[in-house]
């Protein structure tokens, strides 16, 4: 492994160690994607994304709870 991997994985440990999806994952995706790793604090009956929207983002859920709502009929 090349040092800028070590390096990356020993300063975010922290993050993927906390993370159930990251915990099981090869060195080098964890170096890649960790800095990459942004926090958001979601304000409470917030919503996240709307039907329709285009998804760039996934969120990991750290605390609290989250809902979704499907689709009444035609809505």
């Amino acid at each position: 492994m090349h040092l800028r991997q070590q390096l990356s994985v020993y300063i975010y440990e922290k993050v993927y160690t906390r993370v159930d999806f990251l915990r099981d994952k090869p060195q080098p995706f964890i170096s890649w994607i960790c800095p990459l790793l942004k926090t958001y604090v979601a304000s409470p009956r917030e919503y996240i994304f709307y039907e329709g929207d285009e998804i760039t983002r996934i969120f990991f859920l750290k605390k609290g709870t989250a809902d979704y709502v499907l689709p009444k009929y035609t809505n």
